[in-house]
């Protein structure tokens, strides 16, 4: 296995950057990205490397928040739609009691899964939009869980780029964000590229 001195150049002060950041990311994390550009015994710049760590916590950091108003969004159709009924179920009504508010509030077992199942179990529910939501389910595990989002291995254990995926996850999620949302979602999504050194195929396009 190389050493990350044979992967990466450190320039002037950049190794002391490394050593601080590499304990909370972890040193596996640089080795692991790069492995994924190293080429030809041509070392790496570092500042190339610290960017797309950087750019990768950005995206992250701005998931997390519009996954959240994601999630709060469903519950809002749970509430404004349903009463939650003496045998436990959440069903549609024209008067709306505050039984379904109380019940998602005070309990901590209605996680994205949970609503989502509620969510399909309501008269008239679309099944491509649970589909959808299910996606994005298994998108915001990955974001939640901090997994590195722009690279992965393959079966062949080989490193590959996820532009095109998580470009698709972040448009299906937008699709699904109240309006009002929609346009500062893709513009803090575009903006996590700025004064970054990202070369073009490791960084998504102007959504």
């Amino acid at each position: 296995m190389k050493k990350i001195e044979e992967l990466i150049d450190f320039k002037l002060n950049e190794k002391q950057d490394y050593d601080k950041y590499s304990q909370i990311r972890g040193q596996q994390l640089y080795l692991f990205i790069g492995k994924y550009l190293y080429k030809e015994d041509i070392k790496l710049n570092y500042c190339y490397v610290k960017d797309l760590i950087r750019y990768d916590k950005r995206l992250k950091d701005n998931l997390y928040v519009y996954l959240g108003t994601f999630e709060d969004y469903l519950k809002t159709l749970i509430y404004e739609k349903t009463n939650y009924s003496v045998n436990k179920k959440f069903q549609l009504s024209e008067e709306i009691d505050h039984s379904s508010f109380i019940e998602i509030n005070t309990k901590e077992s209605y996680d994205l899964a949970k609503l989502i199942i509620i969510l399909e179990e309501i008269e008239g529910a679309k099944k491509e939009e649970i589909k959808d939501f299910r996606k994005i389910k298994d998108f915001r595990n990955k974001v939640m869980h901090h997994n590195f989002l722009l690279l992965k291995y393959e079966e062949k254990k080989k490193i590959q780029s996820r532009i095109v995926w998580l470009k698709d996850n972040i448009l299906m999620l937008k699709k699904y964000l109240p309006k009002d949302y929609q346009n500062n979602f893709i513009k803090d999504i575009n903006n996590c590229k700025k004064k970054l050194l990202l070369e073009k195929s490791y960084k998504l396009e102007e959504l």
